[in-house]
């Protein structure tokens, strides 16, 4: 068995897709299986997937209903023992970042291996601790966190309905539901664009969230709710927001 399954989504992104199969195949850590999943691309895609056929370990060309709807192909036909998304346009910051990383994890106890993201030219850290707050704060882009298959098998795979924040509440599910672990590495891992599809629609990533909390978790909800009034406000508005709230005047 394979440590990890790399799995690349790509869709007409031939340039950005080359670039992510040169940051795995120059990584010294050998230990995984590379998989990509293409939605029927029609530019160069497919060319430069037959190109380097030989390294990559298995690849499906097909219509996808979206991008989770193809992540879950992938994580079907995974065979690691933890899986890891890097998107076409991603890359590893540099050859060793996995070597790095698996070595500090080298018992591989934990459902979730979270380290750091290069998001454009700024670097994204996470807190050694995460809480729910900061989840639905904040959230966690998935080429931050390895994901142990067996994570799959018992919350399942991504709710396609969710078509942006999918992922984020399937960690929350783990985490909250099921008290999976996790552990944090103070270590980079990925280059990824900027502009995410959570980050680009905010008002559709809350209204998922808040359709998702009702659904698993209602009594969490009007706590999202006030979460979101909060960012809102000004820093003057905050801190009456919360005397308010504190005296119970704020109903």
């Amino acid at each position: 068995m394979p440590k990890v399954s790399i799995i690349t989504i790509n869709k007409n992104n031939a340039s950005g897709l080359e670039k992510t199969i040169c940051s795995v195949i120059n990584q010294t850590f050998k230990e995984y299986e590379f998989i990509i999943i293409d939605g029927s691309s029609n530019d160069a895609s497919i060319d430069v997937i037959k190109q380097n056929e030989q390294i990559i370990t298995r690849w499906i060309s097909q219509p996808d209903s979206g991008i989770y709807n193809a992540m879950n192909k992938g994580i079907t036909i995974a065979t690691g023992k933890y899986v890891y998304f890097l998107n076409s346009g991603d890359c590893f910051v540099d050859k060793n970042v996995l070597e790095s990383f698996f070595e500090k994890n080298i018992d591989f106890k934990e459902d979730f291996l979270i380290g750091n993201i290069l998001i454009g030219n700024k670097i994204k850290k996470y807190p050694n601790k995460i809480s729910l707050f900061y989840v639905l704060n904040f959230g966690l882009s998935h080429q931050s966190f390895f994901i142990k298959k067996s994570v799959f098998e018992i919350v399942g795979l991504y709710e396609e309905e969710y078509s942006i924040v999918a992922d984020i509440n399937h960690l929350i599910l783990a985490l909250v539901r099921f008290n999976m672990t996790y552990c944090y590495n103070d270590i980079l891992l990925t280059s990824i664009e900027p502009n995410g599809l959570s980050s680009f629609n905010l008002e559709k990533n809350a209204k998922e969230r808040q359709r998702f909390l009702l659904s698993e978790f209602p009594v969490l909800l009007k706590d999202y709710q006030d979460l979101l009034s909060y960012n809102k406000r000004d820093l003057l508005k905050r801190v009456l927001f919360f005397i308010k709230r504190k005296l119970g005047l704020d109903n």
